[in-house]
């Protein structure tokens, strides 16, 4: 849905200790949720909604399973 994504791996981490980080294109609030093996969540959110942006950026620092 709008300013909420799910980024999912090919390759599963090895547990859920993993870094990962995001950036955008605008002056928002940013946020990582969900942390799994498969996957992480990214949220946007200005004022008081969430937004969608143009450029998301997201790199992850860990082990793979």
């Amino acid at each position: 849905s709008v300013g909420q994504y799910t980024v999912n791996f090919s390759n599963n981490m090895a547990n859920v200790n993993y870094a990962p980080t995001a950036a955008i294109n605008a002056d928002n609030f940013v946020w990582l949720n969900s942390l799994a093996v498969g996957s992480y969540g990214i949220r946007m959110y200005t004022g008081s909604v969430y937004v969608d942006r143009s450029e998301v950026t997201s790199i992850v620092l860990g082990d793979l399973a």
